[in-house]
């Protein structure tokens, strides 16, 4: 083959190649799913999204998926508000106005501007300079030379001191660039613990001050501009300093809970470094939308290419999910407690909130899509949802998470105030998804029963994705 054909040839598949991305933007409807090559244009005004000439209205929207999320977090500082959302920034500066005190924040996110936010909208900021993360390994590291039998280890195949460590980081930091991103997930999962922590909402916290590992509660007594903060201890009294650039985080006493959207339509948007948004898009230019939150009066700004998905919650439909998240509303029955008591199984594979069942809890998958919405369920489970007669239809996606390690087998049944609804229908492993759409109007107890296939219990992972109940 010439070099002329050859790159040709190779042009001819990198095209090919974009045009198959190009059409992986996928629409979910409470009409069914499409894809689709060109993106979206947003018209507020209309509450509706347009594709070409196929016009969707926000109300009949489940999500919209433009591309999919990079595994790597963004840069700065990770800043965690109080409704659960999450995006990326700059923490430039502090101020304090009136009794309240200000962050100052420079973020895509705020269209590349600087904007002073208050922390009562904020519920703590993690740092994800990698330079703190090596330090914190290399104080680590020395700990371990001091207590090993020499006082030395074996650091990249070289016997080292303490003090030969120090030495080595002064003037090659780079060598602990490893361990220094291994620290970052160790911490980052910690720092996570430590933001859903019961006592976390009762007190400020400080965490990872000059390489300790525990964390310090109390109060925050103030940061200044230098953004060096000084924290009153809960039990001593006494006073903790240090300045946030060279701490891992902190977090914040929550004072009020958000006040949420209530019945106006509203979205979830995912970012694709992992954010998460919530709010109200209020408008729309150039290929950036701007999302109030309901946060402390935050507005976003987002570009549509910094997006991954769009989750749409409005008036004409609920996901079953968050109807589930009332525990008066949803009674669950699990293979351990009616087929083997004493068994583990139920406990290891409780029905899941827009999870899988499987080991690691991941996300609902199927076809080779993944799913952020709906209910995750192992054979034997029976779900009953009290919904009240106040919807019309049920619509999910059923099937084998993809990712099982051997092929399952499952059956679905759904009832409405006992009368059978879905006949015994199986599901397996590699099969297309079940498309679930049954009448419920009137009904006021929906209960859905995923039963033994062929082969047992075994590997019967079953997802509901996108299970919503139909205004």
């Amino acid at each position: 083959m010439s070099r002329a054909l050859k790159v040709l040839t190779l042009l001819g598949v990198m095209l090919a190649c974009g045009a198959a991305m190009a059409a992986d933007i996928e629409v979910s409807s409470v009409q069914g799913e499409a894809s689709y090559a060109k993106p979206p244009k947003i018209d507020v005004e209309r509450q509706s999204i347009k594709f070409g000439d196929r016009e969707y209205p926000w109300k009949y929207l489940i999500n919209i998926k433009l591309r999919p999320l990079q595994n790597r977090p963004g840069k700065g500082y990770k800043i965690f508000l109080r409704n659960g959302d999450l995006f990326y920034g700059d923490i430039v500066g502090a101020s304090i106005e009136g009794t309240d005190l200000f962050l100052k924040i420079k973020s895509n996110f705020f269209g590349g501007e600087v904007r002073s936010v208050s922390i009562n909208g904020i519920a703590g900021v993690q740092n994800l300079n990698l330079k703190v993360y090596m330090q914190r390994a290399l104080a680590t590291l020395q700990r371990k030379a001091k207590n090993a039998p020499f006082g030395r280890i074996d650091f990249h195949g070289k016997p080292m001191t303490a003090e030969e460590l120090q030495e080595l980081f002064d003037k090659q930091p780079d060598k602990f660039a490893a361990e220094g991103e291994k620290e970052l997930a160790r911490t980052s999962n910690d720092f996570a613990r430590f933001m859903k922590d019961k006592k976390r909402w009762e007190y400020d916290f400080f965490y990872g001050i000059k390489g300790r590992e525990t964390e310090a509660y109390g109060l925050i007594d103030r940061i200044d501009d230098n953004l060096n903060v000084v924290l009153v201890w809960e039990t001593s009294k006494k006073e903790v300093s240090g300045n946030l650039k060279d701490i891992v985080g902190l977090g914040f006493k929550a004072d009020e809970k958000p006040s949420g959207f209530g019945a106006e339509p509203y979205v979830k948007i995912l970012g694709v470094r992992g954010e998460v948004v919530t709010g109200q898009i209020t408008s729309e230019k150039d290929g950036v939308i701007e999302v109030k939150t309901d946060i402390a009066g935050i507005t976003l700004k987002l570009s549509m290419d910094d997006i991954a998905e769009i989750i749409f919650f409005n008036g004409s439909f609920v996901f079953l999910s968050d109807l589930a998240e009332d525990g008066a509303k949803v009674k669950a029955v699990e293979y351990g407690d009616i087929c083997m008591p004493g068994t583990t199984t139920s406990e290891s594979f409780p029905w899941q909130r827009d999870r899988s069942t499987m080991e690691k809890r991941p996300p609902l998958k199927l076809n080779g899509k993944i799913y952020r919405k709906g209910i995750g369920v192992h054979s034997h489970s029976e779900l009953t949802f009290q919904i009240g007669g106040a919807y019309k239809r049920f619509k999910a996606l059923a099937g084998i998470h993809d990712d099982v390690p051997k092929p399952g087998n499952v059956t679905i049944e759904i009832y409405g105030d006992g009368k059978e609804m879905l006949k015994k229908t199986t599901v397996k492993s590699g099969d297309k998804p079940l498309a679930i759409d049954v009448d419920v109007t009137g009904v006021k107890e929906l209960k859905i029963v995923v039963d033994f296939g062929e082969g047992g219990y075994h590997n019967d992972h079953c997802d509901l994705a996108n299970a919503i109940l139909v205004k």
